[in-house]
């Protein structure tokens, strides 16, 4: 169902923008730059072949953790970083 844009929504949408901009006018440009986990992804995309194994034991995973498979391999990188760089 296609959500039809209203006054109410428009407003709160500009509302919203322009807290977002007030509140990235006092930072520095390093700042506003700086990495976010949580940053939206609008990067590279990767494309990859699995294995019967390795896609059982990616399932096996998703399952056990209830994310999607991309969630299970954006999990294990986090894993890695946290153990190999922090």
């Amino acid at each position: 169902m296609i959500k039809k844009k209203t006054e109410s929504n428009t407003a709160e949408q500009d509302k919203s923008e322009r807290k977002d901009f007030i509140a990235q006018a006092d930072k520095t440009k390093e700042e506003i730059d700086k990495k976010s986990p949580t940053a939206k992804r609008n990067g590279f995309g990767i494309s990859m072949r699995f294995n019967d194994f390795e896609l059982e034991q990616l399932e096996r995973l998703r399952a056990k953790f209830g994310l999607t498979r991309l969630g299970i391999i954006r999990l294990a990188i986090a894993k890695l970083i946290e153990q190999e760089l922090k």
